[in-house]
């Protein structure tokens, strides 16, 4: 083994600790409740996937391009998805919000704050996750690029 595949490795043990701790925690229903695009699950999944690609490359000693561009490619992925679950979250959030807001109703006001949270709950969590991810993946390639005689 060598030493950038034992890089990867513990870095790659730290996201499965983070997600272990996120899901005894409730983190992960509480974004799966949350955000009601699911994006935050699909940048995690593809994060898992293209990770697991730069370990396997590290591992054989397999370096190729393909791996590299398809990395940038994801970690920009990631970034952007993050900002459109932003944007749903707060169009949704606005657009419920007021559509169904009466001052002098206080339930309605109430109904109103209700689905704000549930918009930017939503808002929040896909960026946080995209940015994470972009953050982890973008650190392995760092990795792989290193290990790598196609600089």
């Amino acid at each position: 083994m060598n030493r950038y595949f034992i890089q990867w490795i513990v870095l790659f043990s730290f996201v499965v600790l983070g997600s272990y701790v996120a899901l005894y925690n409730g983190l992960f229903y509480l974004i799966y409740d949350a955000d009601f695009t699911k994006i935050s699950f699909g940048i995690f999944a593809l994060f898992l996937y293209q990770s697991m690609r730069i370990g396997y490359g590290l591992y054989k000693d397999k370096f190729t391009d393909k791996i590299l561009s398809s990395s940038d490619y994801f970690i920009d992925v990631f970034v952007k998805l993050g900002f459109i679950g932003t944007l749903v979250g707060f169009i949704y959030s606005l657009y419920h919000a007021f559509g169904c807001l009466d001052v002098a109703d206080a339930s309605q006001t109430q109904t109103a704050m209700l689905f704000m949270a549930k918009g930017m709950g939503c808002a929040l969590y896909t960026t946080v996750t995209g940015l994470i991810c972009a953050a982890s993946l973008k650190t392995e390639l760092y990795i792989y690029e290193t290990a790598s005689p196609l600089k």
